[in-house]
This record gives structure tokens, C-alpha cells and sequence, in this order.
């Protein structure tokens, strides 16, 4: 059975945005956005922080974020909702990643969630030019509140389908409910990051080691 999803204290708010960067693609980034545990701030607590997120990412374009969060001062309550679906869209990508993880099979209830924002976001896109570069944009509309949630469960759907996900791994910090792709080539790797969950494993077994022999 697995174990629940816990907070990680030493992943603090103020540097959510960076330190989250360490799955080792954005949806497993996405996922890490959140702590079950209130002790840890929600990431994306708005829907300015869901656009900020994705931006940082390069999920949107500065322009897409610009655009997107003028749409959001003008509709507040559609911006809420969207946020409500993309954090519903996240818990259901959590689930499948941590059955993954511990060698399940998938729960129907998240991939049926999945599936039907997957369909909700189907569309005809093409590429739009943008001085040197190109934006991927629907040619018969503008920007729209609902643009993070179809670009991220496009992004869910490409690694679900991906052979990376099967080196999903869940940190084994005490703490910790982090995932990342599994790229060591033992394919034995246990921690989000050594730089936090490594060290204070290493701390706490080297205080056991000594306590032992006192």
C-alpha cells in the first residue's frame, strides 16, 4: 500500500517557483506543486500563480501570461474556476504518477478525469508567427482563461504515454512526496534531490549510528 503524501518543510514558499524545477519534466514539476500537509503554502494559491508557474516554465509565453492575466482582472470568477480545474487535473496526474511509482495499476477515477479534460481540450491548433519566433495558438480566437489547463493536461498526456514514465520514482524523504524521472543508470536513485531529502537522510542515519554506540 502506499504511503501517504506528506509535507517537505524544506521546501519553503518563498522559493517554490525554482526549487520545484526537479522532477525531470513539468508534469511531474506540476504535480510537486503541492504538499497535502497545510503546513507547506499551496504553490499555486491563485490563478496569477498558475499563469506565473507556467510562464516560468515556458508552458506559456510572456505574451500568452501578459494576455492571459488582463482576461483574468476582467473575469475573476472564470479565472478561480480554471484554477479549480487545473489543481483537479494535477491531484488526478499525483495519483497515477504514485501508482506508477509503487508498481500499481492506474485508478480509473483519476484517468477518467484526465481523460475528460483531455477530450474538453482538444483543438485545432497551428502555428502562429511572432517576429523571429512562432506562439501555437487556435486561429479562430484569442486568449482564454482555460489556455494553462489545456497546454498542461497536453504536457500530462505526451509523458503518460512517454517511455519516461516508467522511471517515475516518489522521493523516499521522511518528509518528502516529491516525484522525479529515475535517469541514474543503477536506476536505484531514492531522493528528489541530494542537496535536501539526500543530506538529511544521510544526517539522520549518521545521528542513528552514533546514538547506537553511546
Amino acid at each position: 500500500m502506499a504511503r501517504p503524501r506528506k509535507s517537505n518543510p524544506g521546501h519553503s514558499a518563498g522559493t517554490a517557483i525554482a526549487l520545484r524545477r526537479i522532477g525531470g519534466h513539468p508534469a511531474l514539476d506540476f504535480v510537486n506543486t503541492v504538499d497535502n500537509d497545510r503546513e507547506v503554502p499551496e504553490t499555486l494559491s491563485d490563478y496569477r500563480s498558475l499563469i506565473a508557474w507556467c510562464e516560468v516554465g515556458g508552458i506559456l509565453s510572456t505574451r500568452n501570461a501578459a494576455e492571459l492575466r488582463t482576461l483574468a482582472r476582467a473575469h475573476p470568477k472564470s479565472a478561480r474556476r480554471c484554477l479549480r480545474e487545473a489543481i483537479a487535473m494535477r491531484t488526478a496526474a499525483g495519483d497515477l504518477f504514485q501508482a506508477r511509482a509503487f508498481g500499481r495499476r492506474a485508478p480509473q477515477r483519476a484517468l477518467r478525469i484526465l481523460n475528460e479534460k483531455l477530450r474538453r481540450s482538444s483543438r485545432s491548433l497551428e502555428l502562429m508567427s511572432r517576429g523571429l519566433n512562432y506562439d501555437r495558438k487556435s486561429p479562430d480566437d484569442g486568449a482564454e482563461l482555460s489556455e494553462p489547463v489545456r497546454r498542461l493536461v497536453a504536457v500530462i498526456a505526451d509523458f503518460l504515454s512517454s517511455q519516461d514514465f516508467a522511471y517515475v520514482r516518489m522521493c523516499e524523504g521522511e518528509k518528502c512526496d516529491w516525484f522525479f524521472l529515475d535517469r541514474s543508470p543503477t536506476k536505484r536513485r531514492r531522493w528528489c534531490s541530494m542537496s535536501s531529502c539526500g543530506n538529511r537522510a544521510k544526517a539522520q542515519r549518521h545521528y542513528s549510528q552514533l546514538k547506537s554506540l553511546m
